[in-house]
């Protein structure tokens, strides 16, 4: 293969591993962790409150 498209290549593989990394980062891992936290503090709170009729 030529040298350029060799390049060309990695550089997308390794930003789509880059995107999947990040993407699993930001989107799975750190919610996951900030609800934890959340509910091991704030057991209590977390939630948020229940509404109910009449009362």
């Amino acid at each position: 293969m030529n040298n350029s498209v060799t390049n060309t290549v990695r550089l997308l593989g390794a930003g789509l591993r880059a995107l999947l990394v990040l993407t699993l980062v930001t989107g799975v891992i750190y919610p996951l962790v900030v609800t934890g936290i959340a509910q091991g503090l704030f057991h209590g709170r977390a939630n948020g409150s229940e509404i109910t009729a009449d009362g």
